[in-house]
């Protein structure tokens, strides 16, 4: 009697054993296959991320080089780029709340002498078929920006039409024309603020190595 029992038994366990070692098997491969999904995944992430960053500098061939994040506790612009090209520049990541539906997120472009190169959308809540003329994907009502400066029209000209500056708003979008008007504005100052504080630190820096 107790020899095909325990016949049975070992046969069993023999089983047992076969089967959680291909459960092993299977779960190391699955956690393989995701290791190879996830940083492909995030390849292509960061791959798309930066073709939408070369857009914004109007060079497709553009090459990116990501700089440390500046303190936005300061009101400094956000997330920075060198753009390295025959043009130079920086794009930055600026942000309203004064949008229609709240705020609104934006990649502004500027080449070494703090002309916009470009400007894009990256987030917002406003409303389609109306507020969303501001993503270029829908309107070129952004264009109008290029080659512009934080002196090129100058503080009041840095308005829409409306207000009495050069800009075009867009009727039933006024609030949010606006607001991404004087965005970029405030961009463009902050940014001369920041290359200001960096030459002066630059300039101290070489004075203590003389």
């Amino acid at each position: 009697m107790n020899g095909p029992v325990w016949t049975g038994v070992k046969s069993l366990g023999a089983r047992s054993g076969s089967l959680m070692a291909m459960c092993m098997i299977c779960g190391t491969l699955m956690s393989g296959l995701f290791v190879v999904t996830r940083e492909r995944i995030e390849n292509n992430q960061h791959e798309y991320a930066m073709n939408a960053l070369r857009e914004v500098s109007g060079n497709p061939d553009a090459d990116l080089a990501e700089m440390a994040d500046l303190n936005s506790a300061s009101n400094r612009v956000g997330d920075r780029y060198r753009i390295i090209d025959d043009r130079g520049g920086h794009i930055y990541t600026i942000d309203t709340n004064d949008g229609y539906n709240g705020r609104i997120v934006l990649w502004l472009a500027l080449d070494d002498r703090r002309n916009i190169r470009g400007i894009r959308v990256r987030e917002h809540r406003e409303t389609p078929g109306i507020g969303d003329i501001i993503d270029h994907r829908v309107s070129s009502w952004l264009d109008q920006f290029i080659d512009r400066s934080g002196v090129n029209p100058g503080s009041v000209g840095w308005q829409l039409r409306i207000d009495g500056g050069e800009f075009d708003h867009v009727t039933g979008a006024t609030i949010t024309t606006r607001a991404v008007t004087r965005a970029v504005l405030r961009g463009l100052a902050t940014a001369q603020e920041q290359g200001n504080e960096q030459g002066n630190d630059r300039a101290t820096e070489e004075a203590a190595n003389e």
